[in-house]
This record gives structure tokens, C-alpha cells and sequence, in this order.
């Protein structure tokens, strides 16, 4: 899959702009969930956040209090379902999905965000100019320029990430025994031979 990256400006209000992953078939769209991308490591994050909460018992139960407005609602669904959050999550981006694709048949383009987010734009209304467009083998966004290393709390492994693409190294590891693993394979992924060439 080729990815297709667009710098677009607001017509109505033109100091808004920003770079968008921009998809147009279902074809690349389900390339785009089911291969490791921005979308997945995105969710994975604000998942990890969510389950990285607070606990405590009270008498014989346990009560979380979830860390950001998305582990909130998703929890609150799941009281009105009465499912698990686990299974409303599941539920809620199997249903997230089917729109998206049912949008692109009715022909619009899905945006993605650098955070993951979509928006879905009808492709005949031109709301935004595209001020240029850069076509790339891997998901990662232009001007994403920021490495980060992080550990979870109490954990041995290293985890990188640029900008919001989690780093996997020649052999697909995702983490390294120690930081200087992940410089490394962060390295390789920007610059070796998979072909990224990625200029920061």
C-alpha cells in the first residue's frame, strides 16, 4: 500500500492546516486496519492509559477510575450494555469500521489525523485547498519528527516511538532490554534499509 499524505488548509478559516492520511477505496482501508499503523497504535496507547489506572479495593470489589475522556466513555457504555469494556470496545470499532467503509462506498475520502483521529470529507466538496501531497511506503506522517523512548512503570523493556508510529525493528521486535536497543533500532527504522530514508 501506498500511503497518501496531504497538507490541507480550511477554506473558511486558512490558518487551520495540518497533514492528513487520506484514503479513498476500501481496499487501502482495510490494509490500513489490519497492518500495524497509526490507527492501531494509537487506540493501543489510550487503551494502555486506561488500564494503567488507579485500583483499590473496596471490601470484596474493585473499582477503576479510567484516565482520559476515552476510557470514560467507553466504560460508561459498557454499564448501559452491561457488557465488559473489553467487549463494548470491540463492539464500538467493529461498528467504526463498517461506517468508514460505508462511507467510502457513498464517496467520501477518510482523513486520519497524526492522532489517530478520522474525519470522513465528501469528495466532490471542496472544503479544504491542498497545499501538497507526499506519497510514502510506510504511515508516518510528515513533520513527525519527535522520538520517544518510555518504559511502563516497573517495567524492563524500552519501548520508541516517532511522532505517533510505535518503531518495530528489522525483526519486528517492538521492545529492547535497554535504551541504547531502542536508539538503535529507532535508527534503523528512520534511516536503514527498510527503505524509510525518513529525514528528520
Amino acid at each position: 500500500m501506498k500511503y497518501i499524505f496531504q497538507k490541507l488548509q480550511m477554506k473558511k478559516v486558512p490558518k487551520i492546516t495540518g497533514w492528513y492520511l487520506v484514503i479513498n477505496n476500501a481496499e487501502d482501508l482495510m490494509i490500513f486496519h489490519l497492518s500495524y499503523d497509526v490507527f492501531q497504535s494509537v487506540i493501543s496507547k489510550a487503551i494502555t492509559e486506561d488500564f494503567n489506572v488507579k485500583t483499590w479495593k473496596d471490601g470484596l470489589s474493585k473499582q477503576k477510575h479510567y484516565s482520559s475522556e476515552f476510557g470514560c466513555g467507553i466504560d460508561a457504555v459498557s454499564k448501559i450494555r452491561g457488557t465488559s469494556f473489553a467487549d463494548t470496545l470491540k463492539d464500538l470499532l467493529i461498528n467504526y469500521h463498517d461506517r468508514q467503509f460505508e462511507l467510502i462506498k457513498q464517496g467520501y475520502s477518510i482523513l486520519f489525523a497524526p492522532n489517530g483521529i478520522s474525519y470522513s470529507v465528501d469528495r466532490n466538496n471542496e472544503i479544504y485547498t491542498v497545499l501538497e501531497i507526499i506519497v510514502k511506503d510506510t504511515p508516518v506522517f510528515p513533520e513527525c519528527t519527535d522520538v520517544h523512548y518510555s518504559q511502563f512503570p516497573g517495567g524492563e523493556h524500552w519501548y520508541a516511538s516517532v511522532g505517533c508510529i510505535d518503531i518495530k525493528d528489522k525483526d519486528g521486535n517492538i521492545k529492547w532490554n535497554t535504551i541504547t536497543e531502542a536508539e538503535k533500532a529507532t535508527e534503523w527504522f528512520l534511516h536503514g534499509e527498510n527503505g524509510i530514508n525518513y529525514e528528520r
